[in-house]
């Protein structure tokens, strides 16, 4: 009983003892709350974490959901190509591989450096433009050349045919990753790739830790 006495004594003291602080010296804690942010960020560092501000460090503590991005996370990265469909009645199939290559050979994902492996004529290509979660575009030839997935394909409206939308859906679910290529807003091909290396061998139990703590994966 006197020990919860002299407890309570204490908080009671030294809340007012904060009190006095706060107000007579905010400045104290206006220059605390940077500079542990600023380490706190700095460990989370050393730890492969990046944290873009103090907002974020502090809208972390609200997460529910995490998402990852499969390629080269939670696989190697390594992709290779599995299926290469042409369209009849597009171009001869060494060209548009040429022209593919030609606008994947400017970005740095790892499914533009397999794709890249379709032929060893890399041309030169203008106007290139990556849209994120969707794919990348450029000029070749002065033909507009166009690779990503079905977002892509709409934002620039290319239409897909019924018969190819059927296998992309086929090869996802097989676990495959597909993009289409179109030029001058024509689908020539459909690429399908799968991870040439497994799951990374830690992913299985970050995940499983994840939803352990009860968050959405």
């Amino acid at each position: 009983m006197m020990k919860d006495m002299e407890e309570s004594k204490f908080v009671f003291a030294f809340k007012f003892g904060i009190s006095v602080l706060v107000i007579a010296c905010p400045c104290a804690l206006g220059l605390a709350v940077p500079t542990a942010v600023m380490v706190a960020t700095g460990v989370a560092t050393r730890y492969g974490i990046l944290i873009k501000d103090g907002e974020s460090l502090e809208n972390a503590a609200r997460i529910k959901t995490v998402v990852f991005d499969k390629t080269g996370t939670l696989t190697y990265g390594k992709p290779k190509i599995k299926e290469f469909q042409m369209v009849k009645g597009s171009f001869k199939e060494a060209e548009a591989k040429e022209l593919i290559a030609a606008v994947e050979a400017n970005s740095e994902h790892p499914v533009a450096k397999a794709i890249c492996e379709l032929t060893d004529n890399i041309k030169k290509c203008q106007s290139f433009k990556n849209i994120d979660g969707e794919g990348v575009t450029g000029i070749v030839d002065n033909l507009e050349v166009c690779i990503g997935n079905t977002k892509l394909m709409n934002r620039f409206e290319v239409e897909i045919d019924i018969k190819l939308a059927e296998r992309k859906e086929k090869l996802e679910y097989e676990g495959c990753t597909v993009v289409f290529a179109a030029v001058n807003k024509q689908v020539v091909s459909l690429i399908a790739l799968e991870d040439q290396d497994l799951v990374r061998p830690e992913a299985p139990s970050v995940i499983k830790e994840l939803k352990r703590l009860g968050y959405n994966v």
